[in-house]
């Protein structure tokens, strides 16, 4: 492969690849001295490493193919770098290169990556082996820095080092004091290194940069506490606070706040802003009775916030707000109680203050049924599950994902006039490097990748950005006029293809940091989100831009997310549950399913085995047309409708209102690898299997959020204080009396109708007092809430009303066309 193609791979897959100039070449012009030839240019030699990239701003204009032909093919020579640093990573995640230098490198890698063994790109050079990755670039940063690394200066700048660690570079990037991104980058191969000899790949780009693991950033907190302790103890013993009851007594104030920051530091993503909400109120009610000062309070949840994550995040307004609405609503604590009038901070019936009430969390959905694993994608997921850690549910997921982009768009299923294709979307959602996701996807990736080497090479991307680039890829072909002349004069106009456009409209976005896609995606003017809507109906492909003339028919669009429940709850707006977004997701929870410390390996006869049947599933399918159904799937099918088509409330609702659509495509994906032209009941019950797995992820994900950002402020703060609040207290408390009380009403009845919250009168020397209290549904059990029970059978039915035609064929086996 040459250095070319290399760098066009590179832009394909999603990285920012930049030119670097050849040894001697010159850096930039300069005036000719005195008395020298003004026809002579002067110039500035390049060091004799031959690293300094093309151009001025090299690293923050993202490098064009044609410019890439243009620096590469027509300057032999010239070497090869990929940027690094914020939005440079696929799909516009950080992107890091962990460089080791010298023979101490290996174990300080070893050290920091806490043993773990990653497949991401990375490749050897003279001075050492180099990994790049995927990272939580700010919060990154913040911790180097709290461990006492060092940055480099010029050219080094956003490189680090850790006198912990030797040999081991950070080159991870960063932004300067203005804001902008500093240029840095990483000289890849086919790049000769200072000996003359060419890097060499270990893992090519090809496989999508793992995320950094958890364990590093584990490392980098407890290193950076050890400094922070051995600071302090050079400054002389800390005074600790001193506490006001016995260290025995339940309400020991001191105790309590010892639990309550323990609890808040250590909470895992997706349970950071209960964890703050939950202890918010009883802190502030001991603060205002004087049992502890705002300021130990306030500094403690800081640290703790630095300690979990949160404040690398940015999101030091969460808690400041958390504290402002507690200390306008708690109440003070006299001799050990909360003063009469105000229950906010214990449950009803009790004389504590439900510091020790139960905390009951969403529990992990259960594992899909057996039905699921039907057939060769079952067969698939068998093989490979020994033999990985990655959760088998993740596997079949993307197996159907990526099998469906490769048979593309010809087979589909007739339901009226609607046609529902092969494409599908799924999003994987796991806690960081441990749910394995990027595993996965890499296990299904060698089984995939053998069924069509053009697919493989040229149609499987990453890096959405905008709906018009992800028009571009599937774009049709583009017609234009040129006048035609004869003799200097225009005797008329011809038209003329501008752009031969793209003939294979498959296309597999893989996009293993999706965080990054819906940040940018809720930009302004940004059509993204409106266009991968359109991707997945199957519908045509444009955009009322002006300058923009592409559009796209026929395109076959498949996505494959990954992405964690913390950075989906905070990224994915409220706007993209309602408005059909998110519902065109299958929502999938993953996690490590064991622990292999020296992995795993699939038999080679096994894996060219089951390659062989897939590319036979994919020959097949490109065959059919028109997939009909047998008479038992269609019994079946009546029976399942409408529990798939019976509305739910809330954020659930919204981003599960399709449940028909996928249940029919999945199903015919499973035809299709059963090599079969008619839909099965076995193969609509594993695709039921599927969605109710899908259902109960999207439940553990969204399942007690109203959909709207006050009524889940609302819902949030009631299930923080257990007697409850008044309309009052919420409106001044929760929002600083900066929301009518017809707004904080129509909150409340959303969260009534859709039994989230209860109300309760309650008696004083006045008129009664309406209490507002929350309901626990989803916590305790989710299977009622997502699939309630049926309604009473109805007389027969065709399916959405359409007469039904049958074979005459024995009964049950039917084949029936919509």
């Amino acid at each position: 492969m040459s250095t070319l193609d290399t760098a066009l791979r590179l832009l394909q897959h999603g990285y920012w690849p930049v030119a670097i100039r050849a040894r001697g070449e010159p850096i930039h012009r300069r005036s000719p001295r005195r008395g020298q030839d003004p026809d002579e240019p002067g110039v500035v030699p390049v060091a004799a490493t031959g690293k300094e990239p093309l151009g001025k701003d090299w690293g923050l204009e993202r490098w064009t193919e044609a410019r890439l032909r243009d620096e590469l093919a027509l300057q032999p020579g010239r070497g090869l770098g990929v940027c690094l640093g914020p939005g440079r990573g696929p799909g516009g995640a950080w992107l890091i290169d962990l460089e080791g230098d010298g023979p101490e490198a290996a174990q300080s890698l070893a050290t920091v990556l806490g043993g773990e063994t990653l497949e991401t790109p990375g490749w050897g050079s003279t001075r050492g082996d180099h990994v790049l990755h995927t990272a939580d670039g700010e919060r990154l940063l913040t911790l180097l820095t709290a461990a006492g690394a060092t940055e480099g200066t010029g050219t080094q700048a956003g490189v680090y080092h850790l006198a912990e660690l030797p040999g081991l570079e950070w080159r991870v990037g960063g932004r300067k004091p203005d804001g902008a991104v500093k240029q840095i980058q990483s000289v890849v191969p086919l790049t000769p290194g200072t000996d003359g000899r060419p890097r060499t790949w270990r893992v090519t780009p090809r496989t999508p940069p793992a995320p950094l693991p958890a364990a590093v950033y584990a490392y980098l907190e407890r290193l950076a506490a050890a400094k922070r302790a051995a600071a302090a103890g050079a400054a002389g013993p800390a005074r600790r606070p001193q506490a006001t009851t016995r260290a025995d007594d339940p309400h020991d104030h001191q105790s309590v706040l010892r639990r309550a920051l323990d609890e808040f530091a250590g909470a895992a993503a997706g349970g950071r802003h209960a964890a703050l909400l939950r202890w918010s109120l009883p802190l502030a009610a001991r603060v205002k009775g004087g049992a502890l000062s705002e300021r130990e309070v306030v500094d403690g949840l800081y640290a703790a916030a630095h300690a979990n994550g949160m404040l690398a995040m940015g999101r030091q307004g969460e808690i400041d707000a958390a504290w402002r609405s507690a200390m306008a609503l708690a109440t003070p604590w006299v001799n050990g109680r909360a003063a009469p009038g105000r229950n906010g901070l214990a449950p009803s019936g009790t004389g504590d203050d439900g510091d020790d009430a139960p905390i009951v969390l969403p529990e992990w959905p259960a594992p899909p049924e057996t039905a699921a694993y039907h057939g060769l994608a079952g067969e698939i997921v068998r093989a490979i599950e020994p033999e990985s850690e990655a959760d088998p549910i993740a596997l079949l997921a993307q197996l159907l994902i990526g099998f469906g982009s490769v048979i593309g768009p010809k087979a589909y299923m007739g339901v009226g006039a609607a046609q529902h294709r092969a494409n599908e979307f799924a999003a994987l959602v796991g806690e960081t490097s441990a749910a394995r996701k990027g595993t996965s996807w890499s296990e299904v990736y060698r089984f995939l990748a053998a069924v069509d080497p053009g697919w493989r090479d040229k149609r499987i991307l990453g890096g959405l950005s905008s709906g018009e680039g992800l028009i571009y890829h599937v774009r049709d072909p583009l017609e234009g006029r040129e006048p035609i002349r004869e003799k200097g004069k225009v005797t008329g106009y011809q038209d003329v293809i501008v752009d031969h456009g793209v003939a294979d409209k498959r296309l597999l976005v893989v996009e293993t940091e999706f965080a990054g896609v819906l940040q940018v995606a809720k930009r302004e003017g940004n059509k993204l989100s409106a266009v991968m809507r359109q991707a997945w109906d199957g519908s045509t492909l444009a955009s009322m831009t002006k300058s923009f003339p592409y559009r796209a028919t026929g395109a076959h669009v498949s996505i494959i997310a990954h992405i964690t429940a913390e950075e989906l709850t905070k990224l994915l707006t409220q706007c993209d549950q309602a408005n059909g977004f998110a519902n065109r997701f299958l929502w999938v929870c993953c996690r490590r399913s064991k622990l292999l410390p020296f992995g795993g390996r699939v038999p080679q006869e096994e894996v060219d085995r089951l390659r062989a049947r897939l590319s036979e599933a994919a020959a097949f399918a490109a065959t059919v047309e028109l997939v009909k159904w047998t008479g038992d799937a269609m019994d079946l099918w009546r029976d399942a409708y409408p529990r798939l088509t019976r509305p739910r409330a809330g954020a659930l609702g919204m981003v599960t209102s399709r449940a028909e659509a996928h249940a029919l495509r999945l199903a015919l994906l499973y035809a299709l690898l059963d090599r079969s032209e008619r839909i099965e009941a076995e193969h609509l019950r594993a695709a039921l299997a599927v969605w109710g797995y899908c259902v109960r992820s999207a439940a553990y994900i969204f399942g007690e959020q109203a959909g709207d950002r006050d009524a889940d402020i609302i819902l949030e703060a009631l299930r923080s204080a257990p007697s409850g609040l008044t309309r009052s207290e919420i409106r001044r408390g929760l929002f600083g009396g900066n929301k009518p009380a017809a707004s904080i009403a129509t909150k409340l009845a959303m969260l009534l109708r859709m039994g989230l919250v209860r109300s309760e009168s309650v008696p004083t020397p006045g008129r009664p007092a309406e209490r507002w209290i929350a309901v626990e549904t989803l916590r305790h059990n989710a299977i009622n809430a997502i699939s309630p029970p049926q309604t009473p059978a109805g007389p027969p039915y065709g399916v959405y009303g359409v007469q039904l035609r049958a074979a005459d064929v024995a009964p049950g086996r039917e084949v029936y066309d919509l």
